[in-house]
């Protein structure tokens, strides 16, 4: 997979984890690859081999991002920045669940809630009540939706994205034990291919975000 992370003259912590995290995961993907390569075409084993490469690079695909996803919400919790000063949508991802309880009152409760709690919600240092997930199906809106809730621009995903829940669909249809038959080589790698960009992609605005600090209001 690509290697974009040359942002800067010196490797930051940050850096080392995304690139370590890539690392073991091209590792596992070339280790098999290896194995279809040196399998007989046409055999079952070969066939196997594919089938397991289009799932596990599914696998890696959502792995990768909910890494960096978390990644980049532990270094906002890290800096112990007070939600006032947060931009909105990571202000409100960090209130998710309270928001989401807050929907369910009645008008007067939500107004002693506010009333109440208001100065404490706004001035305290951000704590995330929920991540972002995927639930095992990263479609393109999901991937889409979860980077807006974090203000991510990652148009790179329109390009890609019919590959990208091509790819969901039949790693689940694989998964639930159809056949779904992957051709070849070439196949496969069209996923492979915009699964590298597009995760290529996110970590390096994850990388920006964090160097840049864009979690906080300017």
């Amino acid at each position: 997979m690509p290697k974009p992370f040359k942002m800067c003259n010196t490797m930051t912590n940050w850096q080392d984890e995304i690139e370590n995290d890539l690392k073991w995961r091209e590792e596992e993907l070339a280790a098999l690859k290896k194995m279809l390569f040196d399998s007989d075409k046409d055999s079952i084993k070969n066939q196997a081999l594919l089938r397991s490469l289009v799932v596990l690079l599914y696998a890696h695909f959502e792995g990768y991002c909910k890494f960096l996803w978390d990644l980049y919400l532990s270094v906002i919790e890290k800096s112990n920045t007070k939600r006032s000063k947060l931009i909105d949508e990571v202000a409100i991802l960090s209130l998710s669940s309270t928001i989401k309880d807050v929907r369910n009152k009645s008008e007067d409760d939500i107004y002693n809630l506010l009333i109440n709690n208001s100065s404490n919600l706004l001035n305290s240092p951000v704590k995330f009540e929920s991540k972002l997930t995927a639930d095992s199906n990263l479609k393109s809106h999901i991937y889409k939706e979860n980077n807006r809730k974090i203000n991510i621009k990652t148009e790179t995903i329109d390009e890609h994205e019919k590959i990208i829940n091509n790819l969901v669909g039949r790693r689940n249809e694989i998964a639930h034990g159809e056949r779904n038959p992957i051709k070849n080589i070439n196949d496969y790698k069209k996923y492979e291919h915009s699964v590298q960009i597009v995760m290529h992609d996110l970590a390096v605005k994850i990388l920006d975000a964090i160097e840049k600090k864009k979690f906080i209001k300017n």
